[in-house]
Parts: C-alpha cells; sequence; structure tokens
C-alpha cells in the first residue's frame, strides 16, 4: 500500500523525467529561445503538472511563457490536431531523420542483468532509410531462459539502471527470440517507418529474424482504459490516501506467456496473415 502523496510524487516524477529526456534532444538543446508553452491534452489540466512542466523549461528559456487554451480546447486540441494532420498531411513534413529512442536487448551473466543498448537515440538513418547495429555476442542465454529478449527504450539510460523499477516507464518489450544453439552475433535494426526487425545468428551459420509484424507490444488501449478506470472509479481510494496496485484490473497481457505460445498466437492473428 501507498498513501496518496507517494502516488503523487511517483506520477509527477515520472512528467519531470520525461520533460528533462525532451530538453537533451540535439535539436532542442542548440535552442537559444522558445516564445510559448503550449499545453494540450487532458492531463494538462491538472495544476501541478503544468507547474512542473514550466518550472523544467523556464530554466532553459528564462523568457518562455504559456499559451492558454481554455478547458474544452485543452480536451479537443489533440484531436483536432491529428484531424488537420489527417487532411493536409500531404503539406505537412515531419523529421523523423534520427531514432527517438534506443532498442537494445537483455542479457543475464551470473547474478548480473543489464540491458545492452545496440541502437542508441537520436541515431541517424543513413541513404537506405535504415539505421541499424549488431554485436558480437557467444552466449546460450542460460540465465535468461536460452531466449533473447529486445527493448526499446524511451530516453536515456543504460545497463543495470533501465530495469529498475523506478524506470519501467522508459522500457518497452518488443519480443523473444528463442536460442537453439551458441549465439555468434545478436541485431536490431529500424527504417524510418518505425518497422524494427531483431535478429539472431548461430554459430551454426543459421539466423532468426522477427519484424513488427511478429513484436507483441503493451496494448495502449487496455493501458489507457485502467488509467481511466482509476481516475474515474477509485476517487474513494484516493480519498481514503491509499492505493494498491492490486486495485488495478487484470490484463491478458500480465500473465507470462512461454515463447512458443506467444508464436502460435502470432501466426494465428488474421492481421498478419493479411500483411505478410
Amino acid at each position: 500500500m501507498i498513501d496518496s502523496q507517494e502516488l503523487k510524487d511517483f506520477v509527477y516524477s515520472k512528467v519531470e523525467d520525461a520533460v528533462n529526456e525532451i530538453l537533451k534532444y540535439p535539436d532542442v538543446k542548440k535552442l537559444t529561445y522558445v516564445d510559448k508553452l503550449i499545453f494540450a491534452g487532458r492531463s494538462t489540466t491538472f495544476p501541478n503538472i503544468r507547474k512542473i512542466v514550466h518550472e523544467i523549461v523556464k530554466k532553459k528559456f528564462k523568457s518562455i511563457s504559456i499559451w492558454n487554451f481554455n478547458d474544452e480546447e485543452i480536451k479537443t486540441s489533440v484531436a483536432y490536431g491529428a484531424c488537420w494532420y489527417g487532411v493536409y498531411n500531404g503539406l505537412v513534413t515531419i523529421d523523423n531523420s534520427r531514432l527517438s529512442s534506443a532498442y537494445g536487448f537483455k542479457q543475464t551473466v551470473g547474478n548480473d542483468t543489464c540491458l545492452q543498448i545496440l541502437l542508441n537515440q537520436n541515431s541517424k538513418f543513413d541513404e537506405d532509410n535504415m539505421v541499424a547495429a549488431s554485436r558480437e555476442v557467444e552466449s546460450q542465454f542460460n540465465g535468461d531462459g536460452e531466449t533473447v529478449s529486445f527493448y526499446q527504450v524511451m530516453g536515456s539510460g543504460e545497463g543495470n539502471a533501465l530495469l529498475a523499477p523506478e524506470n519501467r516507464h522508459k522500457v518497452v518489450f518488443l519480443t523473444s527470440i528463442p536460442v537453439s544453439s551458441m549465439t555468434k552475433r545478436v541485431g536490431i535494426e529500424v527504417d524510418r517507418n518505425n518497422i524494427v526487425t531483431c535478429s539472431l545468428e548461430f554459430n551454426t551459420g543459421d539466423e532468426v529474424k522477427q519484424t513488427d509484424i511478429d513484436i507483441e507490444t503493451r496494448d495502449i488501449t487496455e493501458e489507457n482504459e485502467w488509467a481511466y478506470t482509476f481516475a474515474t472509479e477509485n476517487k474513494d481510494v484516493l480519498n481514503q490516501g491509499s492505493y494498491s496496485a492490486n486495485s488495478r484490473p487484470h490484463r491478458a497481457s500480465d500473465t507470462p506467456v512461454s515463447p512458443e505460445v506467444q508464436i502460435k498466437k502470432r501466426d494465428s492473428n488474421p492481421k498478419n496473415k493479411k500483411r505478410i
């Protein structure tokens, strides 16, 4: 059980972390002046979120001011923006010349488990619109259940620290590939359309690849549904000053699934078959 202040500190620390990560982006770091800070989306109706973001940004851009939407505009501006982009996307160019996140794999040696980063955040795409990296790794990954698990990292960090509970929001599981024999090389490549290909090369000469068609990421709909339920139906729990992780509804994705079952589930997905 954690009291409401601990819950607030937990949530707000993630907001601080996200803003600081954005300020580290190369294109943002080189800016010397920003005129307006615009808040959009329901979460920005929370005064403390607005306060935290403004205070952090103001440390870098001293004279920045806030552009204020009314309550209705705050709730609908994101949807309007998406609609306008859908209509005029041919006239809008989005610069995705760099990776917005990092990619790596988990490896356990003895009692030490860490996330090995292969592709760093802000890596540039090459002329073929790809960015790729691999590393020689001779292992059977016994400490990881003879499986190589791949992850996307939203932000900075490396090694053991990324697997700590407080950094869970930064790390997203992508997929896992069973290890059938001694590995020779582990690789990841990403194209401009954010299609990710994870690969394992074995000493036998065999190679296994999985693309985004195979990758199972968190179900965003379920996450949002839980967040909405928490915000609207757990008011009594918050008013009592406590919150239990058990009050979160169980999701199908919370249940561990073996790699073999995952593969069968993916193969039976009609959407996947259609894309293939």
